[in-house]
C-alpha cells in the first residue's frame, strides 16, 4: 500500500510540475527533471509564434520521451537525456514558422501611356537634328584674274541634317565687264545652277558651312551694230566656305566662292574670232542673309 501511495504522490506532483494546459506529464519525473520541466512549461506559456493546437505529453524516465501531436493526426516524439536540452527541443517542436510578407503590390500601369516629353528646343541651330535654310546674297566676282569683273546675286537653298549639309544654288552675274579687247556693242551674262554638298562647322554663335558644287553655267555673249548672240554651256566645279554669324532666325553672312571650268585649263575657248576667250576660274566674295523658317 505504501508503495502505491508514494507513486500516485510521484505522477501528481509530476503533473502538477508543467502549469500549461496543453503540456501532460505522464509517469515518474526524477528529481533532476522536476525543475526543468517547470521552467520550460513556464516559458512555454509566453512562447510567441506558438502552434496552439498542439498537445505536448512529456513521459518521464531517465530520459525524457516528449510527444506532440496535432489535429490533423501528425505526431512527432523526440528523446530527451540533458535537462539543459529540453527547452530548446520544445520551441523547436512547437514554434510555427512565420509567414514571409506579402509582395509589395506593383504599381498599376496606366491604361493609357503617358506622352513623351516634348525635347528642350536647343538654343544652338547647329545642333537641330533637320534645319532648312535659305539665303540670298550679293558678291563681286572677278574671274581670270581681272580679265572678267561682274556683280552677281545668288540665291541658295540647304537643307541640313545634324551638321551635314545637301543644297541648291542659283546666280545670275549682270553687268560683267572685261579689260581685255572687245568688239562694239560686246555685252555678256552668265546664268549658273548646281548642287551643293558640304558640312556645317562651329556651335550657337557662329558657323561656318565648308560646300562642294558641281555646277551647270551658261554664258552668252553678243556684240556688232547688228546684234550677234551666242552661248557655251559649261560644267564646272565649285568651293564655298560661308561664315554666318547665329542672331536669330534671319542671321548675316559672309562667304567666299572659287569657281573652276576643268575644260578651260589646257586651251582657250572662244565663241567668236572677235570675242575674249571664255574665263577659266572666276572668285567671288559675298555677303548676304540666311533665313531658317521654323
Amino acid at each position: 500500500m505504501l508503495w502505491v501511495l508514494m507513486s500516485m504522490l510521484l505522477i501528481e506532483s509530476g503533473a502538477a510540475v508543467c502549469v500549461d494546459p496543453h503540456v501532460r506529464v505522464r509517469g515518474d519525473l526524477e528529481v533532476r527533471w522536476l525543475d526543468p520541466v517547470a521552467s520550460a512549461c513556464e516559458m512555454l506559456t509566453t512562447l510567441p509564434d506558438r502552434d496552439p493546437t498542439a498537445e505536448v505529453i512529456v513521459t518521464g524516465g531517465d530520459e525524457l520521451a516528449i510527444e506532440v501531436h496535432l489535429p490533423d493526426g501528425r505526431t512527432a516524439v523526440r528523446r530527451v537525456s540533458d535537462p539543459e536540452l529540453l527547452a530548446r527541443t520544445l520551441v523547436a517542436l512547437l514554434t510555427v514558422p512565420r509567414a514571409p510578407p506579402p509582395p509589395s503590390p506593383e504599381p498599376r500601369k496606366p491604361m493609357i501611356d503617358p506622352l513623351p516629353e516634348a525635347p528642350a528646343a536647343s538654343a544652338a541651330r547647329p545642333g537641330r537634328p533637320l534645319a532648312i535654310d535659305v539665303g540670298l546674297q550679293l558678291g563681286g566676282r572677278i574671274a581670270d584674274g581681272t580679265d572678267y569683273v561682274s556683280v552677281s546675286p545668288e540665291l541658295w537653298v540647304d537643307t541640313r541634317i545634324d551638321a551635314w549639309i545637301i543644297g541648291l544654288t542659283a546666280r545670275w552675274e549682270l553687268a560683267q565687264e572685261s579689260n581685255l579687247p572687245l568688239p562694239d556693242g560686246f555685252e555678256m551674262e552668265t546664268l549658273a545652277a548646281g548642287i551643293a554638298l558640304g558640312r556645317r562647322l562651329g556651335g550657337a554663335a557662329f558657323a561656318l558651312d565648308a560646300l562642294i558644287s558641281p555646277r551647270l553655267v551658261l554664258e552668252t555673249q553678243s556684240f556688232g551694230e547688228v546684234e550677234t548672240t551666242v552661248t557655251a554651256i559649261d560644267l564646272r566645279i565649285g568651293a564655298t566656305l560661308r561664315g554666318t554669324f547665329e542672331v536669330g532666325q534671319l542671321s548675316p553672312f559672309v562667304g567666299v566662292d572659287i569657281e573652276l571650268s576643268p575644260s578651260r585649263i589646257r586651251r582657250d575657248v572662244r565663241l567668236d574670232p572677235l570675242l575674249p576667250p571664255l574665263p577659266t576660274w572666276n572668285l567671288a566674295v559675298s555677303g548676304g542673309f540666311a533665313w531658317e523658317p521654323r
